[in-house]
């Protein structure tokens, strides 16, 4: 299933009292292209995917998960790689955020996922290696779990055998 099909069916899916698919309508022809044109001043041209997504929607909920507007996203550069090579989508509302790889590279690559971690300081780690895998998996841990886990959640005790989409990036910073 490609991501716009994922995402329509998504809306209409309910999994709990809670988690629910509120994702805004896309922005209006003149605004998204507006929103576009910033960010494709940091990268050369929007990935695919993520046009596909906010062709789809203008950010909202996706089950608990704030998934970020084309006119909130922002572009993520590495002094040691390529800069500007990923653009966020999702924001966990405490300053870590997920994006999708733009240019890629051999530790990340074009089209992968990474989870960041602002309290390490060293970074972030692929947590999925697509967006349409990102959204599938967090849709699958919220029909197991209720929710999505943060990366911090698996220090909780008993959480040291669940896996999860954040898992690889508490795996990576845990020491």
């Amino acid at each position: 299933m490609n991501l716009t099909d994922l995402l329509d069916s998504a809306r209409k899916l309910r999994l709990g009292d809670d988690a629910t698919c509120t994702l805004n309508p896309p922005l209006p022809e003149p605004e998204w292209l507006e929103a576009k044109a910033r960010l494709e001043s940091h990268v050369p041209a929007l990935h695919p995917d993520l046009i596909a997504l906010w062709r789809s929607c203008d950010g909202g909920d996706f089950f608990g998960l704030s998934i970020i507007g084309v006119q909130e996203a922002d572009a993520l550069w590495n002094d040691e790689g390529p800069d500007h090579k990923a653009v966020s989508f999702h924001n966990w509302g405490n300053g870590d955020f997920t994006y999708l790889v733009h240019a890629g590279d051999s530790v990340y690559p074009e089209g992968s996922v990474i989870g960041s971690n602002h309290d390490s300081g060293r970074g972030t780690a692929i947590v999925a290696p697509s967006l349409a895998e990102w959204f599938r998996r967090a849709i699958e841990e919220t029909k197991r779990h209720g929710s999505v886990f943060h990366q911090w959640d698996y220090q909780q005790p008993g959480m040291n055998k669940v896996k999860g989409l954040y898992r690889p990036l508490f795996e990576k910073f845990k020491d």
